[in-house]
């Protein structure tokens, strides 16, 4: 069972900013699908349309994309 600080702990510093961009709203577990990895869909809310938009057209530096960043460890662990 879990608590109040134990949810507290948990939860990302992002979900309690005040203008978020994005919001999960659902996260789901496929029933069928390939098994050979966790998977997940996740029903998000966008918040801010435009913020949304720069952010899907400005190019990613690349020294924001190698290991020790933030999406490629949280993809290696996915595998």
């Amino acid at each position: 069972m879990s608590t109040s600080t134990d949810a507290a702990r948990c939860t990302p510093r992002a979900w309690n900013h005040p203008n978020p961009l994005l919001s999960i709203e659902a996260a789901f577990q496929p029933a069928l699908g390939s098994h050979l990895r966790r998977e997940v869909a996740l029903m998000q809310r966008i918040h801010d349309s435009q913020a949304l938009l720069r952010l899907l057209q400005t190019e990613i530096p690349p020294e924001h994309r190698g290991p020790g960043t933030w999406m490629h460890d949280a993809l290696e662990v996915a595998r």
